[in-house]
């Protein structure tokens, strides 16, 4: 059974991805409305930066969900002495280490809010036709 250390390094993950997660929705909701505004006439400069932030957002999502998904086994099996960064998160048969889980749930949505903010500027700085 986990300590009450463990128990609450579990509960500040979850709580980690679960804002995430709100947030990486919320760029999708965004990115959905500026595409919206501009009638669905993006350039063709601004359509890659667009999918890929979705993408990116997504990914993190699933990620998120990964991470989530592994923590209940994570409180009832975690050893005294074992860290929750070094346990394993499984999902559909495929086995991670939480901290590399958890690395790529923020590479993917820095590279999602970095390609959102690539979007917006060429929105901002160019007309089509």
């Amino acid at each position: 059974m986990a300590t009450d250390n463990q128990i609450e390094g579990i509960k500040l993950i979850g709580e980690w991805c679960k804002w995430y997660a709100a947030v990486d929705t919320a760029a999708i909701a965004a990115i959905g409305a500026l595409v919206k505004f501009e009638k669905g006439r993006l350039s063709p400069y601004a359509q890659y930066p667009c999918v890929l932030a979705v993408l990116c957002f997504v990914g993190s999502i699933i990620f998120a969900a990964w991470t989530l998904s592994s923590l209940p086994e994570a409180v009832q099996d975690i050893k005294d002495d074992e860290k929750i960064w070094d346990r394993d998160a499984k999902m559909f048969g495929i086995t991670v280490k939480m901290w590399l889980l958890c690395n790529w749930q923020l590479a993917t949505f820095i590279a999602g809010i970095i390609a959102f903010a690539a979007m917006v500027i060429v929105i901002a700085f160019t007309k089509v036709a």
